[in-house]
This record gives structure tokens, C-alpha cells and sequence, in this order.
């Protein structure tokens, strides 16, 4: 019997847990609206120099600190994980080696996020100029294009990390637990900048480095990234080794 990667992802794919988190990849609809939201202001007040970077930063920025995509997310990388278990489903798969499976299932809610990512991005573009369109800008200044991107790639790298943290804790403990563990991960990372030195724990808070170029910042926070990555896949792996079918 071989494993089929397209089978495990469609598994995921047409859970109702997975519509629900697509449904916020549909945000850029709803943030222009915010027009209490300190990021939106700056953009209308920016006018003719707003530019699609800086919309795509604010929509972001928008959903991380939303919390309930992450909080959709680890309900159902527990449901991929620890309830398959629980509910007899991973007996089916007795006979694969469990290293395959591991990898079938972990690399198919990575390529989720991605094309959750990549819908966001999607939907952010037809609504900028569409509806927000003044200056005709596809990137701001480099100063500012510079932490534009920065800031998204903290968001994308801690959502990735989120994913491995949730894989090891759904196989260790409780839903609740997991939920619990990942809103911490993501509120810690928002609150980065305010925590000292602890805030270089988080890929968030080398967005703010100071002295350093912009390509510094990013290799630092690929790097501590792809460490904790490394650290949770090893500890998830193994984790999901003892586990009986």
C-alpha cells in the first residue's frame, strides 16, 4: 500500500474547520472599513502615496493580531494529528511507515497556509485597485518597503513555527491545551517589541533591530525560525513515533 500526499491533503482540505480559516483569507473586504484602526488611518491620510505593499502590510498585520485564524488553525492541526488517533482513523494506515505519514501530514497544512497566504494576497490586490487605487504604487519608498517587508515575513515565518509548535503540542497534550499554547505563541509575538530582551525570542521583534540593514533583520529572523522549526519537527516526530495505531 502506498500513501498518497494528494489524499491526506484533501482530507484536511474538505474539513469545515478549513473553510472557516479561508474565509478570513477574505479580510481585505472587511479592512478598509476599519476606519478606527490606527494602520488604516495612516493609509488614508497617506492618499496618492498609499501604496499596495502598505495595504498588504495593514491586512496582515490585521489577521495576525485577529488571533482566530490561529485559533481555527490549531483546532485543526489537532484534528490532523491527535484525533485521528483517537478516533481509530490512523489504524488504516498501519501498514506505511510512519516517518511518511508524519511528512504527508505536516507538509500538507504547510501547502494550506501557503495558499491561505497566497488567496490573502490574492484578494488583497483585486480590492486595492479595485476600490483603494489612488497613486497607482505597487511598492512604497525603500526605507518603508523595507520594514513593509520585513514585518510580513515575521508574520509569515511565526504563523510557520505556530504550525510545528501546534504539531508537537496536539500530539502531547489536549485540544485545549494546544489552542491555549498557540493564542500565547501569537499574542507573545505581537507584544514582542515591548518585552526586552525575551522579545528576540520572537521573529516579530527583528523587524525593530536598529544598526542593522534590512537583509540582516531577515537573515536573523529566518534563522531563529528554521531553529525553532528544526527543534519542533524533531520533537514532533518523535512524539508521533511512539504513538500507537
Amino acid at each position: 500500500m502506498s500513501i498518497n500526499l494528494f489524499t491526506i491533503f484533501r482530507t484536511i482540505w474538505l474539513r469545515s474547520e478549513t473553510k472557516f480559516l479561508f474565509a478570513f483569507s477574505l479580510l481585505p473586504l472587511v479592512v478598509p472599513l476599519l476606519t478606527n484602526s490606527p494602520d488604516m488611518e495612516v493609509f488614508y491620510v497617506a492618499g496618492d502615496n498609499a501604496s499596495f505593499s502598505f495595504f498588504v502590510n495593514i491586512v496582515f498585520q490585521s489577521q495576525f493580531k485577529l488571533v482566530l485564524p490561529t485559533l481555527i488553525f490549531s483546532y485543526m492541526i489537532y484534528s490532523t494529528f491527535r484525533n485521528e488517533f483517537n478516533s481509530g482513523i490512523m489504524f488504516l494506515y498501519k501498514d506505511l511507515p510512519k516517518n511518511r505519514i508524519f511528512q504527508a501530514k505536516l507538509f500538507s497544512l504547510m501547502v494550506l497556509y501557503c495558499l491561505y497566504t497566497l488567496v490573502t494576497l490574492c484578494t488583497s490586490l483585486i480590492i486595492f485597485f479595485l476600490f483603494l487605487n489612488k497613486s497607482n504604487m505597487l511598492f512604497s519608498g525603500d526605507e518603508l518597503l523595507s520594514r513593509e517587508i520585513l514585518s510580513i515575513f515575521s508574520i509569515f515565518f511565526s504563523n510557520l513555527v505556530s504550525i510545528l509548535i501546534m504539531s508537537y503540542t496536539s500530539l502531547k497534550t489536549n485540544r485545549a491545551a494546544t489552542i491555549v499554547i498557540s493564542i500565547f505563541f501569537v499574542l507573545a509575538s505581537i507584544l514582542s517589541s515591548k518585552m526586552g530582551w525575551m522579545g528576540y525570542l520572537f521573529p516579530n521583534a527583528y523587524i525593530s533591530l536598529s544598526n542593522v540593514s534590512a537583509f540582516t533583520s531577515l537573515a536573523a529572523m529566518c534563522l531563529l525560525s528554521m531553529v525553532y522549526m528544526t527543534v519542533f519537527y524533531i520533537l514532533s516526530y518523535k512524539k508521533f513515533k511512539k504513538m500507537e495505531f
